[in-house]
C-alpha cells in the first residue's frame, strides 16, 4: 500500500458539515517540501516538529519538518516511505512498501530503524506514538480484513471496537487514550478509547466521522463531508463541541495531527487538485 494509496483511506472517511463550527481565528500556513510535486503533513509533536510525506518523481518520501528545516527519511530499500507520527523525544513511526508490495510499520530513533509487523498480517500501517513509545495504528489479517493494534512493550494487542467491520486506531496520547475510527452496520464513526470504554461521536447530524489525531486533553481531529456542498472538510472537537478546520485554499481538507497547543496539521488540495500540507494555529 503505498502513500498514495492511503491517502485514498483518508478520503473515503466520510462525515457531515451539520452542526460544525466555522473557526475563522485560524491562522493557516502552508507545508510544502521544496521540490515536491505533493505533500503530506500528518503529525505533530509538542515541539513543533511535524512529520509527513512528499511525491518526488514516482516515490513517496517521509520526511521531518524541525525548525525550517525538512529532512528525508526513508526505510532502508523500501520503495516508498511515509511518516505519520513523531512524540516530544523525537521518535518517529510510519509505514512504508517492500519491493514486493507488502506495506510494514516501522519505527525510527534517531536514524535507527525498526520495522512493526503485526503477527501473521498480510500488511501493517504504525500511524502514532506517544511519549512512553506506544504505537497504534492498524493490519489486515489474512482475509483482508482491517483491525487495530496498540503496541507496549513489545507486546501487540489488538483493538476493535465492539460491533464494527473495521477499526482504524491513528492517535495516542500521554494517558495512553487513543482515537480512530470505525465501521459498523450503521457507517463510520469516530473513537475514543478511554481507560478501557469506546467512546463513538459523529459529527452533528451524521453517521459518518472520521477521528484521527489527538492531544493529551483529548481534543480529536478528523474529516467529514459537508452534504449540502459536497465538500470534504475537517473538524476539531473535545466531543462536545465541533469546530470546522479548513484551509481557505482548499476544495478538501484532512486533519490529522494536533498538538497540546492545539495546533493542527494536515493535508489539503487545491482547485488544481495540488496536495499540500498546512499547519493551523489558533
Amino acid at each position: 500500500m503505498t502513500g498514495s494509496m492511503h491517502s485514498m483511506f483518508l478520503v473515503v472517511l466520510l462525515g457531515c458539515g451539520l452542526g460544525v463550527v466555522d473557526a475563522s481565528a485560524l491562522t493557516y500556513t502552508q507545508i510544502n517540501v521544496p521540490g515536491s510535486l505533493g505533500t503530506q503533513a500528518i503529525g505533530i509533536n509538542n515541539a513543533g516538529q511535524i512529520v509527513g510525506s512528499y511525491i518526488a518523481g514516482s516515490q513517496t518520501h517521509g520526511f521531518l519538518l524541525s525548525n525550517g528545516h525538512y529532512t528525508t527519511i526513508d526505510f532502508p530499500r523500501a520503495s516508498s516511505t511515509t511518516t505519520s507520527g513523531i512524540n516530544d523525544a523525537g521518535d518517529i513511526v510510519g509505514f512504508y512498501t517492500d519491493s514486493s508490495g507488502v506495506t510494514h510499520g516501522f519505527l525510527d530513533q534517531a536514524g535507527t530503524f525498526s520495522a512493526i509487523d503485526f503477527p501473521g498480517a498480510l500488511d501493517t500501517v504504525a500511524y502514532g506514538i506517544n511519549q512512553a513509545g506506544q504505537i497504534v495504528g492498524y493490519y489486515f489479517d489474512q482475509q483482508g480484513a482491517i483491525h487495530g493494534f496498540e503496541l507496549s512493550g513489545g507486546t501487540y494487542t489488538t483493538l476493535d471496537v465492539p460491533n464494527a467491520s473495521q477499526t482504524q486506531p491513528y492517535g495516542i496520547n500521554v494517558a495512553a487514550d487513543i482515537s480512530g475510527s470505525f465501521t459498523d452496520a450503521s457507517g463510520q464513526h469516530g473513537f475514543l478509547l478511554h481507560n478501557g470504554s469506546y467512546q463513538k461521536f459523529n459529527v452533528p447530524g451524521t453517521t459518518a466521522t472520521s477521528g484521527v489525531g489527538l492531544n493529551d486533553k483529548d481534543h480529536v481531529v478528523g474529516n467529514y463531508l459537508d452534504p449540502r456542498l459536497q465538500k470534504l472538510e475537517g473538524f476539531a472537537t473535545n466531543l462536545v463541541k465541533f469546530m470546522k478546520v479548513m484551509d481557505p485554499n482548499s476544495t478538501m481538507t484532512f486533519p490529522t495531527g494536533i498538538n497540546n497547543t492545539d495546533v493542527i496539521v494536515g493535508t489539503f488540495f487545491d482547485s488544481s487538485g495540488t496536495e499540500s500540507g498546512f499547519m493551523a494555529r489558533p
